[in-house]
């Protein structure tokens, strides 16, 4: 209920410093505002909703402040910099588990439930609360972020040193040629000879003067040397053989140099060899085989 000819209570400025004595009995006067109010029906209460009002906050923040400091936002700025660095682990971990994702050759769509996943696991975590993953941001994040991210460090670490080019042309589900090239060279990041995918173009037939192109588009992404070439590695048709004399010419008349020819990929022959030997042995060596790895 409310109260009735509520008086000024001098005790109340104990918790309200702000607050003295009105123009009589009944009422109450706030310094910060110079404002004269009633207590005759709520007394503390009205001091207390006073006090909320965004009048009186305004006015207290004022006469808080020294005119002669300059004003700051220190505050302000803390708790821009808490938010900030809680978005950044936040993201940070959506990154690990886009680079799970392509560790462990996951579908994009896998990740569309990590998030409520990840707050019924951990649901004292503020990195949980916020973690927010889906099918197209994953690949996005991949696609722009990462991979080239990732493709910059090889390039700077590749840059400068001989290596082997290797490419591949195979036929696709809806069959179009794809070309996949590598590089392998000595690492000075991690001392071992690493390889890596450049990338793959969609071609047709092609002849030696289209692989000699798409071999200049690959060495312009990689920003290799072609004088620094060691060696080609390929399967053996004869226009990669073609391909490898008028590449080996052109270096030649570019740089006076030249790379080293030790045939196309050993694989094939040995693979070849080996399928003939067993078509001529007259034994269903793949029924023996998977007999063998069940049995076992």
């Amino acid at each position: 209920m409310p109260y009735r000819n509520t008086k000024y209570d001098p005790s109340w400025e104990n918790d309200y410093k702000c607050l003295e004595p009105g123009t009589d009995e009944y009422t109450a006067k706030c310094k910060n505002c110079n404002k004269v109010f009633s207590v005759r029906n709520g007394g503390i209460n009205q001091v207390k909703k006073h006090c909320k009002g965004e009048k009186h906050k305004l006015k207290s923040g004022e006469k808080n402040i020294d005119k002669s400091v300059p004003v700051t936002v220190e505050k302000d700025v803390n708790n821009n910099e808490i938010q900030l660095r809680q978005q950044e682990i936040v993201s940070k971990a959506e990154i690990i588990q886009a680079l799970k994702v392509v560790a462990s050759n996951y579908s994009f769509s896998s990740t569309c439930d990590d998030g409520e996943r990840f707050k019924l696991m951990f649901p004292d975590s503020n990195i949980a609360k916020n973690y927010c993953q889906s099918r197209t941001k994953v690949n996005y994040v991949i696609k722009h972020g990462l991979s080239p991210y990732v493709k910059d460090l090889y390039v700077k670490d590749f840059n400068g040193k001989p290596f082997v080019f290797k490419f591949d042309e195979s036929t696709t589900q809806q069959v179009k040629k794809q070309y996949d090239a590598y590089v392998q060279y000595w690492s000075t990041e991690t001392d071992l000879v690493t390889s890596v995918y450049c990338g793959s173009i969609f071609v047709g037939h092609c002849l030696s003067k289209d692989l000699l192109h798409h071999f200049h588009t690959i060495g312009n992404e990689m920003s290799w040397e072609p004088d620094l070439l060691l060696q080609i590695g390929m399967d053996g048709p004869n226009v990669n053989l073609k391909f490898e004399n008028d590449l080996c010419t052109q270096i030649d008349n570019n740089y006076g140099v030249s790379f080293l020819k030790l045939g196309s990929c050993g694989l094939h022959i040995t693979h070849n060899g080996f399928r003939k030997g067993i078509t001529e042995f007259g034994f269903d060596f793949e029924t023996f085989v998977c007999d063998i790895n069940y049995f076992f």
